[in-house]
């Protein structure tokens, strides 16, 4: 959801809703709650998840595609670095 919404607001959000289901789910409520920050973090394949990335594109003069492409990777990593810490600290 970070692609198409500020990762702030999207922590906000989505913080106070993991937390509620952490337990009923039996969940620790801090795995949760660090899944949504590792998540907001994976913001990076589009500039409208964050205000700078926004004036970066502009001032930069990128296009989308060329932002897609750079932030492709940079996904990709986020993705891993939480797979990594889900099957390391949740011991899912």
């Amino acid at each position: 959801m970070t692609q198409f919404m500020n990762n702030s607001a999207l922590v906000t959000i989505l913080t106070p809703i993991a937390l509620t289901l952490a337990t009923p789910m039996g969940i620790p409520a801090k795995a949760l709650a660090g899944i949504v920050l590792v998540g907001s973090y994976s913001c990076n394949a589009t500039p409208m998840a964050t205000g700078t990335s926004a004036a970066t594109i502009e001032i930069g003069g990128y296009s989308i595609m060329e932002w897609f492409k750079m932030g492709l990777f940079q996904l990709a990593y986020s993705i891993v670095a939480a797979l990594i810490y889900i099957f390391i600290f949740i011991k899912v």
